[in-house]
C-alpha cells in the first residue's frame, strides 16, 4: 500500500482536526501500526468530521466539526448509522469500490460549487461511469480535472460533468439520484 497522504485526507476539514489527525498518525505509526490499518482509521475520523460538518442534523454536531474534543458518543452513534444507510451507494467503477458521497464531498471542496449530486451510470462499452451533476459556476471538464486531482484519486474523478440551474429533489426533499441518472442513460 502506498504512503498514508494526510494533506489529501485533511482537505476541507478545519485546523484543529488536521492538527489531531496528524498527531493520531504519529501516535499509530509508533506503534508500528501498518499502513492499512493507520489509513482506515484516519479515514474514519476524517469522515466522522466531514459528516458533523455537512451531514448530521443534531444542532451540535458543528462543534464536533471544528474540534474533535468536542465529538460525543451520540456524535459517534449517528455517523455510525448514518454510514449503514449510505453503504448502497457504493458502485464499482474500473475495478475500485467508490463511495458516491466521498466523490461528492470531493466536488463540494471546489469553490463556487453549488449543489452536487455522483451518479453512476451504465455503460455497455466499460461497465459503467461516474457522471457528475452541479449547480454554480459552470465549468470545463479539463477544469474540473485539474481541480479534482488535488483531493481524489483519479479513479474516483467522474468522467462526465453536467451542469444543472436546480437538482431535482425527490418526495423527502432529498436530491433524487435515481432521475439524474435515468437523465442519462
Amino acid at each position: 500500500m502506498t504512503q498514508v497522504d494526510l494533506q489529501k485526507l485533511t482537505v476541507g476539514l478545519y485546523g484543529t482536526w488536521a492538527g489531531y489527525l496528524r498527531d493520531w498518525d504519529r501516535s499509530l505509526r509508533s506503534a508500528n501500526h501498518p499502513a492499512t490499518t493507520r489509513y482506515n482509521y484516519l479515514l474514519a475520523a476524517a469522515q466522522l468530521a466531514r459528516y458533523l460538518g455537512d451531514s448530521s442534523p443534531d444542532p451540535d454536531a458543528d462543534a464536533g466539526s471544528l474540534n474533535p474534543a468536542a465529538v460525543t458518543k451520540a456524535h459517534v452513534e449517528a455517523f455510525q448509522a448514518w454510514m449503514i444507510e449510505t453503504l448502497d451507494r457504493q458502485v464499482k467503477v474500473r475495478g475500485y469500490r467508490i463511495e458516491l458521497g466521498d466523490v461528492e464531498w470531493g466536488m463540494r471542496c471546489k469553490p463556487d460549487m453549488g449543489d452536487v449530486a455522483v451518479v453512476w451510470v451504465a455503460d455497455g462499452r466499460v461497465g459503467g461511469e461516474l457522471h457528475c451533476f452541479y449547480t454554480g459556476r459552470e465549468r470545463s471538464t479539463r477544469e474540473f480535472s485539474r481541480e479534482l486531482a488535488t483531493v481524489l484519486p483519479e479513479y474516483m474523478a467522474p468522467t462526465v460533468f453536467h451542469h444543472r440551474n436546480l437538482l431535482p429533489l425527490n418526495d423527502s426533499g432529498k436530491t433524487d439520484h435515481v432521475r439524474l441518472a435515468a437523465s442519462v442513460s
